[in-house]
């Protein structure tokens, strides 16, 4: 007969990388959470009964109810003694139940739909913005017109010709440009047409440019929340459970944002539900820890449509097991974890490893706000000079 002191009851809550039929079983993964939930019980010298529940995740308190889903109902209804899935540390679990010391450390990463990429095809026009089009196309016309109004001798379209002949030679640097040319089309406009031109094919030369992030941190998302370019989804359908974790400021902005532009609300923690949510709104963003989010995505069929965006801010945050608060093997707990410290971090590296490998983002896709290849402006004005030397041989310019 069983000793009931060192029977331990754990509660599971499904997902595809949770096996407990393989609890105790060798050579039959059970999951990396409960893989180190099974060494602890042997070190402690602890049975194991396992209690398995249909509610997904680690659960929510009720609207308006001090009564708890899924795996906090159950400890709260005194079913379980500690949950088998590790769990996020929000205030209100913290509040309601004890934690054992962290399992793992999750950095927090934000999730929004990738961009429809743009074609790899070489296009002459990407590299300048329509005003500068105009702008060069405005100086060419009047330089050629200035030109043939000089030329002009007997015929209309020799004087045309000679004029647009001698712009196109100067422009391509194929002969040094006549003195005309200098005090009828003007000094700065030249430098411009040449500076644009040679900064163009700079700029074609690294076409396609990639897409930037939006963000970078819970501070850039703050800010791109409160002016309504981005909303944030989940599935709690209280506003404050939707606020993630970031400085004490930046969270209360996020929350005025959350009830000034709203929220998009899953109809369930399912992550195909909120991952279906990023792809259906094209300003919607999940901020989720990365162990998770990868495995989620990993299992997700349409996950080349996502960008996945590490916060540099918040880059961990800890996940633990729950507990009931009179748990009596807390201290016993804590210290083997606490003992096999490396042993936790090597267990989620080789089981989940391989999950960020298949997560990956498309090239283009650049994990940083800062770009070096923006559209070019007129305003600035690099390059080459212009040379204004009076001798007819061919100059270097």
């Amino acid at each position: 007969m069983e000793d009931s002191s060192s029977v331990l009851r754990v509660g599971v809550a499904p997902w595809f990388m949770m096996h407990p039929e393989c609890f105790g079983i060798s050579n039959c993964f059970s999951g990396f959470e409960l893989e180190v939930l099974e060494v602890i019980t042997e070190m402690l010298n602890l049975t194991v009964k396992i209690f398995a529940t249909d509610s997904i995740g680690c659960g929510s308190k009720k609207k308006n109810s001090s009564r708890w889903s899924s795996l906090g109902g159950m400890l709260q209804r005194g079913e379980i003694d500690i949950t088998g899935n590790v769990c996020a540390l929000e205030k209100n679990r913290m509040e309601d139940f004890g934690y054992s010391w962290p399992v793992w450390m999750d950095g927090q990463t934000f999730w929004i739909k990738a961009p429809t990429l743009r074609s790899e095809t070489f296009n002459p026009f990407a590299p300048f913005r329509g005003k500068t089009w105009l702008v060069l196309v405005l100086i060419s016309i009047c330089s050629i017109l200035a030109l043939t109004v000089m030329k002009y001798d007997r015929k209309l379209s020799d004087a045309f010709q000679t004029a647009a002949g001698q712009l196109f030679s100067s422009f391509c640097l194929f002969k040094a440009p006549p003195r005309s040319l200098f005090w009828v089309c003007g000094f700065f406009a030249v430098a411009a047409l040449k500076v644009a031109y040679t900064t163009y094919i700079r700029a074609a030369l690294f076409y396609p440019r990639p897409y930037y992030a939006p963000f970078q941190d819970i501070n850039d998302l703050a800010l791109k929340l409160s002016t309504g370019e981005f909303k944030l989804i989940h599935y709690h359908k209280d506003y404050k459970e939707v606020i993630p974790k970031g400085p004490e400021e930046t969270q209360k902005l996020i929350l005025q944002a959350v009830q000034k532009h709203g929220y998009y609300v899953a109809e369930n923690s399912l992550s195909s539900t909120l991952l279906d949510g990023l792809i259906k709104n094209d300003n919607a963003v999940m901020v989720k820890g990365s162990i998770f989010a990868d495995v989620y995505a990993m299992e997700y069929e349409n996950r080349s449509m996502l960008w996945r965006i590490p916060d540099n801010l918040v880059r961990s945050s800890p996940v633990s097991y729950l507990w009931r608060k009179d748990f009596k093997f807390a201290k016993q707990f804590n210290k083997a974890l606490i003992s096999m410290n490396a042993a936790t971090s090597e267990i989620l590296k080789r089981t989940s490893g391989y999950t960020v490998k298949q997560v990956h983002n498309n090239p283009m896709l650049i994990a940083s706000v800062h770009s070096n290849s923006e559209p070019i402006s007129m305003i600035s004005f690099t390059g080459p000079p212009v040379a204004t030397k009076k001798s007819r041989p061919r100059q270097n310019v």
